[in-house]
């Protein structure tokens, strides 16, 4: 008996062991396909070509209404909502006790 408990624990030690080199083998194999590929460049030369446009910038007024804006009309707080809350779970508890 102490022989198959020692065989199985031995088998863990390898397992384990043999974990250990695969989590240390894989990235090495991948870094090394890394480094093969060639990075591509693309490289656009305007010294031929003249470019006009215009800067777009956020208005202050746009900005200054933005913080301005009251999000409590947004909010309705109701006196009724947990009362309102209670009956639908009673109502939910009738039906699934009533089937």
């Amino acid at each position: 008996m102490e022989y198959l408990i020692m065989r199985r624990s031995n088998w863990r030690r390898i397992g384990v062991i043999g974990a250990l080199l695969c989590s240390f083998f894989f990235p090495v194999v991948s870094s090394a396909q890394n480094n093969r590929s060639k990075k591509r460049t693309t490289s656009i030369n305007f010294e031929d070509e003249l470019i006009e446009g215009n800067v777009k910038k956020p208005e202050l007024l746009y900005l200054l209404q933005k913080k301005q804006f009251n999000f409590k009309r947004l909010i309705n707080l109701r006196d009724d909502f947990i009362p309102e809350m209670r009956q639908t779970a009673e109502d939910l508890h009738g039906e699934r006790s009533g089937n």
